[in-house]
């Protein structure tokens, strides 16, 4: 087993810390965010042994409350149907279960970690490396080819995309990607939107959102609504890191001058390494 070196866990949770502390700025006061950073530290604790599991090919990580959404799938086909999640919780941990608890699924993904691709490919999850796809209509060829064989594809609500359009997430203008509705409509299905969160070291649990009919109006601010209710309730277990929130020009100054902020807080995120 690698012991994690603490200076690397440190940075990696001051990185939490202050991003977390620019995505919430808007919406919450700076006394409440402070007490966030105890589970933030729980959280990547859990993240790590989660990830040494997923490196070990176990198959004790279980999902809470599995029988409704095998339930919710049961009444509907991959098909008709496709799941909307995020960079919440451990989401590549989750759908690696998921996978072995007998659900066949695809994800794409971009610059993914090659531990994670190994992970989810070991797991049976079928992936789709969006570099090496040229346009978007062959990236929904692909979709289809694995929807039709039976999987139900997952996409990213909170995939960052460089466009002129944006939306409000957080108190913020974020750019993002639109695919999941993008796919729905030139499919047809409809969309589960799905958040995954981590409740222990071996242990993973979700929410679901009402389900988004296939419609011509663009519902990525729906999706995005769903996922910021989420992330007010567990703000420690969203990637900021990867989030869409640095695309708007205000919350990167946010995270700068949270950084600056951050010396004042180092005896705090020392407690917790």
């Amino acid at each position: 087993m690698t012991i994690p070196d603490p200076a690397s866990e440190g940075a990696k949770l001051l990185e939490r810390a202050v991003l977390l502390s620019a995505g919430l700025a808007n919406l919450r006061p700076k006394a409440e965010i402070m007490t966030l950073y105890g589970r933030a530290a729980k959280f990547q604790s859990d993240c790590r042994r989660l990830d040494q599991q997923l490196a070990a090919q176990s198959d004790r990580i279980g999902i809470s409350e599995l029988d409704d959404l095998l339930r919710t799938l049961s009444i509907t086909s991959p098909s008709d149907l496709a799941i909307a999640t995020a960079h919440h919780g451990h989401f590549v941990a989750f759908l690696s279960a998921f996978s072995r608890a007998g659900v066949p699924l695809a994800a794409c993904y971009r610059s993914a970690s090659r531990t994670y691709i190994d992970a989810l490919g070991r797991s049976g999850v079928a992936l789709v490396d969006l570099d090496q796809v040229s346009s978007v209509r062959r990236i929904f060829d692909a979709f289809d080819e694995l929807r039709m064989s039976g999987r139900y594809i997952v996409l990213m609500i909170d995939a960052p995309f460089a466009s002129r359009r944006s939306y409000p997430f957080l108190g913020y203008q974020v750019a993002v990607s639109s695919m999941p509705w993008l796919y729905a409509r030139h499919s047809r299905a409809s969309l589960l939107p799905l958040a995954t969160r981590v409740e222990s070291r071996a242990l993973l649990g979700y929410t679901m959102g009402d389900v988004v009919k296939p419609s011509t109006k663009d519902c990525t601010q729906t999706l995005l609504g769903f996922l910021e209710d989420i992330i007010l309730a567990q703000p420690e277990q969203y990637a900021w890191s990867n989030s869409i929130l640095l695309s708007d020009l205000s919350a990167r100054e946010r995270a700068f001058s949270f950084a600056l902020d951050a010396l004042e807080w180092r005896h705090t995120i020392a407690r917790h390494t």
